[in-house]
């Protein structure tokens, strides 16, 4: 797949999902075959000028703006300024706050949240992948039964599947805040309203 392809599959389906269709109605209202879409959505080569043309229709968008380079804040990335609009953050449960960055692309899979942990939380488990990053202190996770503790700039990737529980692992008289950044593939997941709810075990 080249980045061309690769490109035009991402728009093509972030412009349907946006129109709420799905890959039969496009094909439909494109007049191609839905093979087409599949092929166009998977970056599986290029569309003939008449194929865009029609599909470019049915989307409401021109085929200079589907096709150019140039790609849209909020669209095509996301910016998360420090001192900008501030993350939301919750005393979401005994030990654990979490401030969601306020950083997902439209129909993405990553979610995004900064955990403040300065004791210990509840056991989860979820969807996807996670990746977590010690910020500050000593980050500790138990992953199953096993516990792992990170340093400042120390990750861990683990399937998000896998029941997970954060912890403070300073063990010294006054423990500091521990702080990380969760990244974690689902699509189904929204950060502020799902995190917690959905996410104990």
């Amino acid at each position: 797949m080249d980045l061309k392809s690769e490109m035009l599959a991402a728009r093509v389906r972030r412009l349907r999902l946006n129109k709420e269709i799905s890959i039969e109605q496009l094909a439909k209202d494109a007049g191609v075959d839905k093979n087409t879409i599949v092929r166009i959505e998977k970056g599986e080569g290029r569309p003939n000028l008449n194929t865009l043309v029609n599909i470019c229709r049915a989307l409401e968008v021109s085929v200079d703006n589907l096709i150019d380079m140039k790609t849209i804040e909020g669209e095509d990335y996301y910016i998360h300024r420090r001192g900008g609009k501030k993350s939301e953050t919750k005393d979401s449960e005994p030990g654990l706050r979490v401030g969601d960055l306020r950083a997902k692309l439209p129909y993405g899979l990553m979610n995004t949240v900064v955990l403040e942990i300065f004791g210990e939380g509840k056991m989860r488990s979820h969807r996807g992948e996670e990746l977590l990053f010690c910020l500050k202190g000593q980050v500790g996770i138990k992953i199953g039964s096993t516990p792992v503790v990170l340093n400042k700039g120390d990750s861990v990737i683990f399937f998000g599947r896998e029941p997970h529980q954060y912890f403070n692992a300073d063990k010294s008289e006054n423990p500091s805040l521990a702080v990380a950044l969760s990244i974690w593939l689902d699509q189904e997941v929204d950060p502020v309203t799902h995190y917690l709810k959905n996410y104990h075990i």
